[in-house]
């Protein structure tokens, strides 16, 4: 009898153990369903974007740059890390375009929310009739990008959408605000010329703003030395029309608007494509919005 006892009793416990073990495991299956575990995660490719993110997500998400500080945009190449990252986020955001034809090739098999920035409002060509891929430098394109992201957000992570829309509606109100700063500018500017004695990345720039440009290059590709005509059009257009300032942008070399500056006496300034930036100002916590009231400053001392 005892022993009949003894086992009913150990049929029952391990009855109650499968069965403990059953609700555990349908629970977890229901709590999991269109949920993620943790904070939004969110990979950028390029510093503009990264910034954008942070500026909607705040703290709300943990977002991966892929494209180190200091590092050129133009030659860059993913690690298999970058890789494992971009197919383990919610939500990929990239530029796109030739800059970016390694990551236009892998989005087709991520899973995740992408958002592609070029897509986000109309093309400007740059001297050579190519579509410039620095969009972000038009602060009403940058609306439209913040829009995008945003909706974005809100569908990978609805819980936190509140949060997501109040951002993005103070960010876009800066946004607002630094356009008609820099219209102001050029508004009251003596001149409307904007002289690179390096690649042009400011197609959408001056495109917003009703501005002309020369440049060494007419648009980003990687060449570094330009041909005597080129410099001899350049120094003489200094000259022709007194221009007080040529510009570089972050992280050149400077070679050919030294060469230009001897000549002609012109100051030069940088122009931040925001594109990278330096080590130094990402670790100073240097935004899009900031580096943008740089170009103002510099953008009105070459327009006087």
């Amino acid at each position: 009898m005892k022993k009949t006892f003894k086992t009913l009793l150990r049929i029952f416990c391990f009855i109650l153990a499968v069965v403990y073990l059953l609700l555990m495991f349908i629970g977890c299956g229901k709590s999991g369903e269109g949920q993620r575990e943790g904070k939004l995660k969110v990979v950028a490719t390029i510093f503009p974007a990264y910034d954008f993110c942070r500026e909607i997500a705040a703290d709300k998400a943990e977002i991966i740059m892929l494209l180190s500080p200091g590092q050129e945009a133009h030659s860059f190449d993913p690690t298999p890390g970058d890789i494992k990252a971009m197919q383990s986020c919610d939500v990929f955001v990239l530029n796109g375009g030739e800059g970016e034809s390694w990551a236009d090739k892998l989005t087709g098999e991520l899973k995740c929310k992408i958002v592609k920035m070029t897509e986000c409002a109309e093309n400007v060509a740059n001297g050579e009739g190519e579509a410039d891929e620095h969009i972000w430098l038009d602060p009403l394109k940058v609306c439209k990008i913040a829009e995008a992201i945003n909706k974005a957000f809100c569908e990978a992570d609805p819980e936190n959408a509140e949060v997501y829309e109040e951002n993005t509606k103070k960010f876009t109100d800066r946004l607002t605000e630094l356009d008609l700063r820099f219209q102001k500018v050029v508004g009251e500017a003596k001149k409307d010329t904007l002289v690179f004695a390096d690649r042009f990345p400011a197609a959408y720039f001056a495109d917003r703003y009703g501005l002309n440009y020369l440049a060494a290059f007419p648009g980003c590709e990687a060449s570094s030395e330009a041909s005597p005509r080129v410099m001899a059009e350049l120094i003489e257009r200094v000259q022709r029309d007194k221009i007080s300032c040529v510009f570089i942008i972050e992280l050149s070399a400077g070679a050919i608007a030294e060469a230009v500056r001897e000549q002609t006496g012109a100051k030069i300034l940088t122009f931040e494509s925001c594109q990278s930036l330096t080590l130094k100002d990402f670790e100073n916590g240097e935004s899009y919005l900031s580096l943008m009231e740089r170009n103002l400053e510099t953008v009105k001392e070459a327009l006087e």
